[in-house]
């Protein structure tokens, strides 16, 4: 259980600083331009469950896209 919650709420502070920043890039406040790159993660996870809660996370956090 505690495990849970402190993933849900580490999910939580990645989502609003995501939202944080790329407010900032689409509102133009980011005097830089955005590393946009594919950064290649090998996964040992298999478990079809744990498959679709990382695909989940990651496509809720802005400024993130899951691609394989």
């Amino acid at each position: 259980l505690y495990v849970a919650i402190g993933l849900i709420w580490h999910v939580f502070i990645d989502i609003v600083r995501s939202n944080l920043a790329v407010g900032r890039i689409v509102l133009g406040a980011a005097r830089y331009r955005p590393n946009l790159e594919f950064v290649r993660i090998p996964l040992e996870l298999r478990d079809p469950h744990g498959l679709a809660m990382l695909t989940i996370i990651i496509t809720g956090t802005p400024g993130t896209v899951w691609s394989g």
